[in-house]
């Protein structure tokens, strides 16, 4: 701040914008999610959302969560046996309830 005299602010993501985020992350990469798991990502920014603080970084929050649900599936799978093809490419309320940010 003390370089610059000028800035552009940017509103936060709405809830629904972050939840919107998540899905078409998911489906530029191919995953999808079960019921219970894309109601718990869209409960999960709701709350982020209204318990932000200063320095939140709602878009890269939304991509980091994504990620590490990402690597939670796969570790999962890894460890599994007889995955179906429906399984390889959904994240389960599991998976997501394991995310730590």
């Amino acid at each position: 701040r003390s370089r610059f005299n000028k800035f552009i602010y940017f509103d936060d993501y709405t809830p629904d914008e972050l939840y919107r985020i998540f899905l078409f992350q998911c489906k530029k990469n191919g995953y999808t999610t079960t019921e219970d798991a894309a109601a718990y990502a869209e409960q999960f920014f709701k709350d982020r959302y209204e318990n932000r603080g200063e320095n939140y970084a709602n878009a890269r929050e939304v991509r980091n969560f994504f990620e590490k649900a990402m690597i939670i599936q796969a570790n999962r799978l890894a460890a599994a046996t007889d995955i179906s093809d429906d399984e390889l490419v959904a994240l389960t309320k599991e998976d997501l309830e394991k995310v730590q940010l």
